[in-house]
């Protein structure tokens, strides 16, 4: 019956733990009319905030939010089509003879903000100033 944890929309399929829908210190049965199998997340909304699940007649799981209101997950997202990047922001083509080259794994750049060379003289600044200055942060 369940192929996965039964919270809608989430389909994990491993790890799944086994819910008594009345639970087992109030009575329930541990047997499949009383079961639903949750992933852990799932399981946490139902025992640490307050989330119901319940089974209907066809024994398919309806989750209900603390407030009592029925989840509906709505409809899935609508298929987002690949396109290519959007005119004018491609990337230099591989054959462009005026793109650079390619760096080489491991390359060091410089941050073009890094301070090359001894630490400016800082005495007469207050602390904040000079560690600015230091540090060469932009603030």
């Amino acid at each position: 019956r369940d192929h996965g944890c039964s919270f809608p929309g989430c389909g994990t399929r491993s790890f799944l733990q086994a819910h008594h829908i009345v639970h087992w210190e109030h009575g329930g049965t541990t047997d499949l009319n009383n079961l639903t199998l949750v992933c852990c997340f799932h399981h946490k909304l139902v025992h640490e905030y307050g989330w119901r699940v319940a089974l209907d007649d066809d024994s398919m799981a309806t989750w209900f939010r603390r407030s009592g209101r029925r989840y509906d997950p709505g409809p899935d997202p609508p298929l987002r089509l690949d396109l290519g990047p959007a005119p004018g922001t491609e990337s230099p083509s591989r054959h462009d003879i005026n793109a650079p080259p390619p760096l080489a794994a491991g390359t060091y750049v410089p941050d073009r903000h890094m301070h090359v060379g001894p630490p400016p003289d800082a005495s007469g600044l207050d602390e904040s100033v000079r560690d600015r200055e230091l540090l060469g942060a932009a603030f």
